[in-house]
């Protein structure tokens, strides 16, 4: 396997001539520095490296040039982009690592980048070899450091300013490792899943400044300990609660480590977190999508016509600004000979730019759609291996916000991963803040790697059906309101302020009238002996509101604005409701209670689910998945707080009154498939 480094071939004698900063006469294979082999990182499989835009390049720039550094050019050597992140395991071989850091002279002396070497042992334990930053124009830092008794050497290197320039070079960039018996294996590159890991939560994590920030930090052994070091100002450690919280005020990128150990092993992770004003997804977006109601049958007329409808009934008020065109507003299956996409214009006859110019002076945003293939879903012209045109034309057009969908490409994840990073790269260079919806259904779980694509918000469910509760899935693809909400619940580790996880849009306001959310009612009528059905009850719409409001889901339309029956239209204004899914602090709502209340032959379900709300209070959720009306008692201890009283405001209720609340708890009835909420504060 590792044959390559143990014999030098004619590449590698270049590779070794050719660094100016190497010894000019190149030794024996057996000493080829100080005594040692070298194994060039440029070698290595930099396919698993983390980069914060592009690709990493092997003996060369992130733009494809040669790597040069303060006017001097390096044959060998690895270009990449901050954010980035190279993961070595040292194989007990090797003893140094030598590169010369710094920005590559491409960028006209712009740019920065912080570095952070670090060294992980047997143990898990991580010491901080090297630390610092680098700048544009400035001389390369020479990095020399003792690798000796580390397993790991992690190389980070967060972005130091405007993320444009961060073009980093490690010149000359090799290992020196010894093999004295002939059995050692050199060092090589790992992926982080490779490298093991201690925690089942997300380690890019993103804040408004100085708004209350939560990590809630989950290991992957329940019983396993956790520890945080190397806290920013303003965080600090609650170990009793897992989590790390509190406000940072100056917008900025940060880190702090985590050491989680177990019967097994101890693993330790780092944290990147972003504080910035300027996220694109501080909260998750609401809007309206076209597919559910009107299919291939979308047009300009109905278009105006939704933004039209959304301001007479003050949806735009509310926060409801995307609309999103969805499949086939394209002009045809096959992309136009001349490479750029087009739209169909006998249905948008004055053009998308128009029609995103009309949008935009109502004070909407339009969302577009797409495909990580040659085609679509429904066989349009997909935009794969045309990232970089297409960015640019939704970009020109005025786009806001692209849902991209993952129909006719492979199933494996490293493949979605590649595929969503080329359009992630190419939306941010494109030249206008898109909003980048990962439509990949869950299957590759892009709540693990969404976010480093450029995503801000991915769909973890197949697509929604206008049912309560759709066990059948004879297609594979098809769920219920109960269905999407089970599939997205248990991901709030992973969720949070710019990366939310989406349980796909609503049926609120369907009642039976959608397309592809209603195909299915002939095998659904058949599978219960029903005659008749139009769509879930009101009270199966409220709830399904009310658990995305919880789960910080984007909340999204899917039915006909044009006319809106008063009990739906007082589900989705509820502003109470809306406040709870906008909160800026992020935080996805986790189940804390699954139990079944009473006996006999109709027992019932009840969850409760608590969501931290960024002023400190509480929302608390109480759903009822039995079939009869029921009664629960709800504690603060329940909901994890302190000892104490606690006023309790019922968000869908009538009176609006507050029930005062102590450590003998709320009686909350609830009826069948409904879910109550409340907003609970300390007193």
């Amino acid at each position: 396997m590792y044959a390559w480094i143990k014999k030098i071939t004619p590449a590698l004698v270049f590779c070794l001539m050719t660094m100016s900063t190497w010894a000019q006469d190149v030794p024996a294979p057996a000493t080829l520095e100080d005594g040692l082999q070298v194994a060039p990182l440029s070698m290595m499989e930099l396919s698993k490296t983390i980069c914060g835009w592009g690709t990493v390049r092997a003996n060369r720039s992130i733009d494809g040039n040669p790597i040069t550094l303060a006017g001097k050019e390096y044959a060998c050597g690895v270009g990449t982009h901050a954010t980035a992140k190279i993961v070595v395991k040292l194989n007990g071989s090797a003893l140094r690592f030598r590169c010369l850091l710094g920005i590559d002279d491409e960028t006209g002396g712009k740019g920065a980048a912080d570095y952070c070497f670090t060294g992980q042992g047997e143990n898990g334990l991580r010491t901080v070899i090297a630390e610092g930053s680098v700048k544009g124009g400035e001389t390369p830092v020479n990095i020399d450091l003792d690798v000796n008794g580390f397993k790991y050497l992690i190389m980070d290197f967060p972005q130091g300013g405007s993320d444009e320039f961060d073009h980093l070079d490690l010149a000359a960039a090799r290992f020196l490792w010894h093999d004295d018996d002939g059995a050692a294996s050199p060092p090589f590159i790992v992926s982080q899943d490779e490298m093991g890991q201690g925690l089942a939560c997300a380690t890019r994590t993103f804040s408004l400044p100085g708004v209350r920030y939560m990590h809630r930090l989950k290991p992957v052994h329940a019983t396993a300990q956790v520890s945080v070091s190397g806290l920013p100002s303003g965080l600090a450690w609650n170990a009793s609660r897992k989590r790390v919280e509190g406000v940072i005020e100056a917008e900025g990128e940060y880190t702090y480590f985590v050491t989680v150990r177990d019967d097994r092993e101890t693993f330790c992770d780092t944290v990147h977190l972003c504080v910035s004003q300027d996220l694109i997804q501080p909260v998750p977006f609401m809007g309206w999508l076209s597919w559910n109601v009107f299919e291939e049958e979308i047009d300009e007329e109905k278009m105006l016509a939704m933004a039209h409808a959304a301001q007479r009934y003050g949806l735009d008020t509310l926060g409801y600004r995307y609309l999103c065109l969805d499949d086939w507003w394209h002009c045809c299956a096959t992309r136009p000979a001349d490479g750029q996409p087009d739209y169909d214009h006998a249905k948008f006859p004055h053009g998308l730019a128009w029609l995103a110019d009309s949008l935009h002076r109502m004070g909407f945003k339009l969302g577009i759609y797409s495909d990580a293939a040659a085609q679509t879903c429904a066989r349009a012209f997909g935009s794969y291996g045309f990232e970089e045109t297409d960015a640019k034309r939704y970009a020109q057009w005025g786009v806001d916000l692209l849902k991209y969908d993952y129909c006719g490409a492979p199933t494996g994840q490293q493949e979605a991963i590649r595929r969503y990073k080329a359009m992630g790269d190419a939306l941010r260079h494109s030249g206008r803040d898109i909003l980048f919806y990962i439509c990949e259904w869950g299957p590759r779980e892009p709540w693990k790697w969404g976010s480093e694509t450029g995503g801000t918000c991915w769909r973890t469910t197949y697509d929604s059906r206008d049912f309560w509760d759709w066990r059948a899935k004879a297609d594979g693809g098809h769920i219920g309101a109960m269905q999407g909400y089970d599939g997205n619940k248990h991901l709030w580790p992973y969720g949070g302020v710019n990366r939310f996880n989406d349980a796909d849009m609503m049926m609120v306001g369907l009642h039976g009238t959608g397309k592809s959310s209603s195909h299915d009612f002939a095998s659904y009528l058949t599978m219960t002996g029903q005659t008749s059905y139009s769509g879930m009850t009101q009270e199966e719409y409220q709830s399904q509101f009310s658990l995305w409001a919880m789960m910080a889901s984007p909340l999204t339309l899917s039915f006909d604005l044009r006319s809106i029956r008063a009990d739906d239209l007082r589900i989705i204004s509820n502003k109470e409701m809306i406040a709870i899914n906008q909160d800026p602090m992020g935080q996805q709502a986790e189940v804390v209670c699954d139990t079944i209340v009473g006996q006999g032959t109709a027992p019932c379900r009840f969850e409760v689910l608590v969501k931290e709300l960024a002023n400190g209070d509480v929302a608390c959720a109480v759903l009822n998945r039995g079939d009869s009306r029921a009664a629960i008692t709800i504690t603060p201890a329940m909901l994890g707080l302190e000892t104490g009283a606690y006023a309790f405001h019922d968000v869908w209720g009538v009176a609006k009154q507050d029930v005062t609340v102590g450590e003998t708890g709320l009686g909350v009835v609830a009826d069948s498939h409904q879910t109550r909420v409340f907003r609970v504060r300390k007193l």
